[in-house]
């Protein structure tokens, strides 16, 4: 997998762990955007029950995490104010300035 391959497969949790960290709060391997600033948030995609404690403390009773590209799986009592299908576009590997075919 190179670097490209992990954004790509947890695109909020790098970001907030990365560029956008100083917009995020954090707890283990639990991360969220701050109060105000969006609701995104990720977790570990290997998430184990204190991961997800983490992110229950963050984010507070009655607390939203909008899971968007998350790999992880969330504990059966979490419960799911609604499921979006997403699609990712990716560009083939050709020199930049080349048309796509």
């Amino acid at each position: 997998m190179t670097s490209g391959d992990a954004v790509l497969g947890d695109p909020v949790g790098e970001s907030l762990r990365g560029h956008h960290a100083a917009l995020a709060r954090r707890l283990g391997r639990a991360t969220t955007c701050l109060p105000g600033v969006a609701t995104f948030a990720a977790v570990s995609p290997a998430a184990d029950s204190a991961d997800w404690a983490d992110r229950a403390r963050l984010l507070g009773p009655g607390g939203v995490a909008d899971m968007f590209s998350c790999p992880a799986t969330p504990p059966p009592d979490w419960e799911p104010v609604f499921v979006l299908e997403g699609r990712q576009m990716i560009r083939p590997d050709e020199q930049p300035g080349q048309a796509l075919r």
